[in-house]
């Protein structure tokens, strides 16, 4: 009997610097969320469960543990917290849009030629018509009717005269022929029309001999 007693008692004497070797890790540096103190029956994967983050991330924000199967009570570990994220700031306003001009209307292009078919020449005053003159209007849409008039100078609106009215076939050029009287002065306009609106060609200074 005393032999044995003394075995085991060289036995314990043995393993007590063994024992005395075993201690847990130093608490972590820095912790992105809170400390939390090791209780009997931990294990990092209850505690992950307990906190309700993934293991993984408890392991990786505790890597003074060599050993993620084997904590000590009374151990210090850093439990990460998931921070929210900012909101997102808002958008700004987008800026109104500027109002969009309306298009101008597309111009009547009035030609005065001869019956050479050549442009008649632009002197002092006006347009020098011809004794014949051919009145060419190009309207931005299709007529069917197209109008020349003739204000004499220095004579009010109402004095207009209409030189003449001609029926066509939905097409944008009116042709009208003039038999000019002389020393005429005053200016000219046409106007043509489609069965629902009318466009009028602005005025023309015109003179004769």
């Amino acid at each position: 009997m005393k032999r044995t007693f003394a075995k085991n008692r060289s036995m314990k004497e043995m393993a007590s610097p063994l024992a005395q070797n075993v201690r847990p890790p130093a608490p972590p540096v820095h912790c992105c969320g809170f400390v939390y103190t090791v209780q009997k029956g931990d294990s990092l994967f209850l505690i992950a469960q307990r906190f309700k983050i993934p293991l993984q991330e408890l392991i990786a924000a505790n890597p003074q543990i060599p050993n993620p199967a084997l904590i000590f009570v009374g151990q210090k570990i850093c439990v990460p917290t998931k921070k929210p994220h900012p909101p997102h700031p808002p958008m700004p306003p987008h800026p109104p849009h500027p109002p969009i001009p309306p298009h101008p209307p597309e111009p009547v292009a009035v030609e005065f030629l001869g019956t050479d078919g050549k442009p008649l020449p632009v002197v002092e005053g006006g347009v020098r018509l011809a004794r014949h003159t051919i009145i060419k209007a190009r309207f931005p849409m299709h007529v069917n009717e197209g109008f020349l008039f003739f204000t004499p100078a220095s004579q009010p609106f109402s004095q207009t005269r209409l030189i003449e009215a001609k029926k066509v076939q939905r097409t944008n050029t009116v042709e009208f022929q003039w038999q000019v009287p002389s020393n005429i002065r005053g200016t000219v306009f046409v106007i043509g029309c489609d069965g629902t609106f009318c466009r009028r060609s602005r005025d023309y200074n015109v003179i004769s001999q």
